[in-house]
């Protein structure tokens, strides 16, 4: 994996995002990431009107004591960019904890890439396509046009219902994610930080995201398929017996 390398154009491209934010450098005295912000946290925090969750939320803490926390969309700017920067600016991460490596007994732990999210997605995919091909087959060329419109929609459920679903497997060596059509082999030993998610509040939670940030501060999002939380529970303790920073915000 290659480390970031920040020039001098994005580094004045995070601060003016920064800024844009309310934050300046000078200001802050730590951040969290991969991790979800509740309003409960503090009547200061910006935005004041929602929860935030899911993969990419970072939040700040600045000397004022206020927080700022938003969600970053890595067409505005790329996660890997800001936590490289933060950390060269030596701001504590303060919801990173250093984990030692023990010895544990081999764990092998598999989580299938089938999920209702899948099925339901492949579903409107396969209904959109038939009734892009009846457009075409039955309707004039004013009506048949919006096939077109129906048919790019459902290749687009397709690709976040199957392309971007994974299945996942973690061997005495290896994370590993599989879909259809590819497979991603990380080795334990490039991991710094896993979190696992899901919407907020489950009672029996189903994660259906891992976000992962490597040993070069490179940040990665991957969708998963059902996980029980039984299963959640074994796989953090065996991230973090590999010498990993392991939560799932499903057993908090």
């Amino acid at each position: 994996m290659n480390s970031v390398q920040l020039s001098s154009n994005q580094i004045q491209r995070i601060e003016s995002f920064l800024r844009r934010k309310g934050i300046e450098v000078t200001n802050m005295e730590s951040f969290t990431f991969m991790t979800r912000y509740d309003l409960s946290t503090s009547i200061k925090c910006k935005p004041q009107f929602r929860n935030l969750a899911g993969p990419g939320v970072f939040t700040f803490r600045l000397k004022s004591g206020a927080l700022r926390a938003f969600k970053l969309y890595p067409y505005r700017l790329r996660y890997s960019y800001l936590i490289q920067y933060l950390i060269e600016k030596k701001i504590p991460f303060i919801n990173y904890v250093s984990q030692e490596k023990r010895d544990m007994d081999l764990c092998y732990i598999e989580f299938p890439g089938f999920s209702m999210r899948l099925a339901y997605f492949t579903l409107l995919a396969l209904i959109l396509t038939f009734s892009s091909i009846f457009l075409f087959l039955h309707q004039p060329l004013s009506v048949a046009i919006f096939g077109v419109a129906y048919l790019l929609l459902g290749v687009c459920l397709l690709y976040h219902g199957v392309l971007k679903q994974h299945s996942l497997v973690f061997d005495a060596h290896n994370l590993i994610l599989r879909n259809y059509f590819q497979k991603k082999v990380i080795p334990y030993h490039e991991l710094k930080k896993v979190n696992f998610g899901g919407r907020n509040h489950y009672k029996n939670v189903h994660p259906f995201f891992m976000e992962i940030l490597d040993v070069q501060n490179n940040y990665h999002v991957f969708f998963l398929g059902n996980v029980n939380k039984k299963n959640m529970i074994s796989a953090v303790e065996c991230l973090k017996a590999h010498g990993i920073d392991a939560t799932s915000e499903a057993i908090i």
